[in-house]
This record gives C-alpha cells, sequence and structure tokens, in this order.
C-alpha cells in the first residue's frame, strides 16, 4: 500500500508488472525500459549480479544520465537492516553498470497501520548514499559467503531471537521441526543482514 502511494507520485512511471515467478520476463522488460530514447521512473525493475535477484522500489532518472534508486518502506525512521537492503541493491545496479546519483530511503513520518491513516500520509528522504559506501563495497565478500553456505549441509543454529527480528523468518517452522527431531537446524541467508 505505502509502495503504492509513493509511486503515484511519478504518474509517468512504468511498472514492471511481472511476478517473482516470471523473473526472466521481468528482467527483460526491465532491461527494455532502461534502455529506451525516453528514461522515465521504473517501478519494481528487476536486475541480476552474480546470482542475486533484486527488485529495485523505484529508479528515477535524474536528468543528468544517472538514476537515483529510492527504497520505500513503511517505518517513521531509517533502520539498520534498510541500509543493508539498499546497499546490496546498489550492488547489483552498479555491477550492471548503472550510474547512481543518489540512493534514498523514502520512509514515512509515521508508520501506515491502516486506510485511516493514509490521508494524513508524508513521505521524507533520507539520502543515504555515503552511509551505504562500506556496506556495498562489502557485498562480494556477503555474496561469496552465502554461496559457500549454500552449498554445504543446513547449519546449526538453533531458533532464536533472529528468527523473530527484524522480521519473522520464513522457516521458522522449519527450523522448529528440525530442532524436535535432531540438533541442527536451518537459518535463512539473508544478503540484507550485517555486512
Amino acid at each position: 500500500m505505502v509502495g503504492k502511494l509513493a509511486r503515484a507520485r511519478y504518474p509517468e512511471g512504468v511498472l514492471v508488472a511481472e511476478g517473482h515467478r516470471e523473473i526472466d520476463a521481468a528482467l527483460a522488460r526491465t532491461a527494455d525500459l532502461m534502455h529506451a530514447p525516453v528514461q522515465r521512473p521504473i517501478f519494481e525493475g528487476a536486475f541480476i549480479r552474480d546470482d542475486v535477484i533484486i527488485r529495485a522500489d523505484i529508479l528515477e532518472p535524474d536528468g543528468r544520465g544517472a538514476w537515483k534508486l529510492a527504497e520505500i518502506k513503511n517505518s517513521s525512521s531509517v533502520k539498520n537492516y534498510q541500509l543493508a537492503d539498499v546497499a546490496s541493491q546498489s550492488w547489483v545496479l552498479t555491477g550492471n553498470n548503472i550510474c547512481l546519483s543518489s540512493v534514498i530511503i523514502r520512509h514515512v513520518q509515521r508508520s501506515i497501520r491502516s486506510v485511516n491513516s493514509i490521508p494524513r500520509l508524508r513521505f521524507i528522504d533520507a539520502d543515504v548514499t555515503l552511509n551505504i559506501k562500506s556496506l556495498v563495497a562489502s557485498r562480494q565478500r556477503l555474496v561469496n559467503e552465502a554461496k559457500l553456505v549454500a552449498q554445504e549441509a543446513e547449519p546449526a543454529i538453533e531458533p532464536g531471537p533472529q528468527c523473530v527480528r527484524p522480521f519473522h523468518c520464513e522457516y521458522r517452522h522449519h527450523c522448529g521441526a528440525a530442532v524436535s527431531q535432531q540438533p541442527s537446524a536451518v537459518t535463512e541467508l539473508n544478503l540484507s543482514g550485517p555486512a
């Protein structure tokens, strides 16, 4: 809902509507839009680098041949995991020879918890371009580590607070079942996690 409201600010923007099961089509559609004669804002553009796939909330042409990346968040301030998320996106984009003039986390003044909050919605742009520089530089190492973990047996990590913060892990039920049957458990690799 917040993403749709953020996109409404760009009536000339184009949505890459292909879903996560149509990633090849999304990548092709995004490439077409990136190379179009007239640059327009692109919503949910799909990009890949070294097997890491991202969807960029908003890529806006800056009028000088580069792009501004805007990540939309329904939070009242910038969070550390959001910096990690946008750093991974920036790493993928720059690896595709896309020049980013700025990286923005566009968050709301107050989190939206119901439809009644929409009339009072106000976005705030936090330019995090410099804040994520070291995170972007560490992404290749993080990707390499993730690939090594994915090739090995399930890591022996017990379920704990990391399974619910900052979000509920989609594998937490599997891990709970694994713990009751055996001592090791699976943990999800998250490229938005700490560098």
